[in-house]
């Protein structure tokens, strides 16, 4: 029990028991820990995405008709808006990996394997930029490039 007077001078003084105790504790730093655990929440969902995608892709090379399937998507509308989404998804991906990447080949292939290979490529370069980044976000969004030499900005100036 904390005492009436106590009580008074943490009053006075602006506290209260919670923030009291709390203004005692060391501090941390509850943005680093959050950023750790965002770095492996984003590990685990990129492997888990490749891991799904690789079981589909593998069930549709076994069980699937490419060509029929591929038909039947074309003649209906929602297939094709699928498709249209998907496709721009993947341009807009391709985009953020030529922004990272240091070397135009590099991306280049990589943007190769995401219109092949879809999100079990994207799953991957994801997985891969958080492994590179030890927990720096600046690291992850812009890879190589981060201290502005991207050709990129500088071609368009």
């Amino acid at each position: 029990m904390v005492s009436t007077q106590k009580k008074e001078r943490n009053f006075k003084n602006g506290m209260d028991n919670a923030s009291a105790s709390e203004h005692m504790l060391p501090r941390t730093s509850n943005r680093t820990n959050a950023n750790a655990n965002a770095l492996q929440v984003g590990q685990l969902i990129s492997a888990l995405g490749a891991v799904l995608m690789t079981v589909v892709i593998l069930n549709a090379i076994a069980n699937g008709n490419g060509s029929e399937e591929l038909e039947w998507l074309l003649s209906h509308p929602w297939g094709i808006v699928s498709l249209v989404d998907l496709y721009v998804g993947f341009t807009l991906f391709s985009l953020w990996i030529f922004m990272r990447e240091e070397s135009a080949m590099t991306a280049l292939v990589w943007t190769v394997f995401v219109m092949c290979l879809g999100n079990f490529t994207t799953s991957l370069y994801v997985f891969r930029a958080l492994r590179s980044t030890n927990g720096n976000w600046d690291a992850f969004f812009f890879g190589e490039r981060r201290n502005g030499s991207s050709s990129i900005s500088s071609g368009a100036r």
